[in-house]
């Protein structure tokens, strides 16, 4: 499980630890707002960061823990994000008799993240993530994957992040409080994504490994 405020370079991560260890790699923000393209009330929540209903989240997850990539095993990217979330989550993996997850908290100082938000655009066909100012396209406003225009996502607006922060820190401490005893691990996200890497690798393989 991955977890962090917005910014703190959770997709970067994501994708490293879905090729990794060939998992998939499974955001319930991208599964919303690809789910919420309209402009019903859940929509306009999706888009601006409010948590929307527990119930409909954890449906969501349990629905996606049924297919087949995951048999071996997943990556949670930003589930669960309350205490009620976390609890379904623990009845969940119980259910499926699976171990507890291996938590991994990305630590980011707020004035950093505002920072690396400012700049941050995303390609719309890919989803790959580039900041202008610390992570480049090679040729300015275009994916260096696929050659997309990259665009800005709409909860990336200044207003918007400050609320989603907000909102992040009111939630974090009591889940990150849930998730103490049961191999959770805070990772410094103020390096270089390669650094961070290499740290979540070596917790990953411990775990597997019995040595955590």
């Amino acid at each position: 499980m991955l977890y962090g405020p917005p910014g703190c370079g959770k997709g970067t991560q994501a994708a490293h630890i879905s090729e990794r260890f060939c998992i998939p790699a499974i955001s319930t923000g991208d599964m919303l707002r690809a789910a919420f393209q309209d402009e019903s009330q859940t929509s306009r929540q999706v888009k601006t960061g409010i948590l929307v209903d527990d119930e409909l989240v954890n449906g969501m997850v349990s629905a996606r823990l049924s297919n087949n990539d995951c048999i071996a095993g997943f990556l949670l990217d930003g589930y669960p994000r309350t205490v009620p979330q976390a609890l379904y989550l623990n009845r969940l993996l119980a259910e499926k008799r699976l171990p507890s997850p291996t938590v991994i908290h990305l630590d980011v100082p707020r004035e950093v993240l505002l920072a690396r938000v400012s700049f941050r655009k995303q390609c719309p066909k890919c989803g790959h993530i580039y900041n202008q100012r610390f992570n480049p396209a090679r040729n300015a406003g275009f994916c260096d994957i696929d050659g997309a225009p990259l665009t800005r996502r709409e909860d990336d607006d200044e207003q918007v992040i400050v609320s989603r922060l907000d909102a992040y820190e009111r939630m974090a401490m009591p889940v990150l409080a849930h998730y103490q005893s049961a191999g959770y691990h805070r990772v410094d996200g103020n390096r270089p994504p390669a650094e961070i890497s290499r740290e979540i690798e070596k917790l990953i393989c411990s775990r597997a490994n019995g040595s955590l």
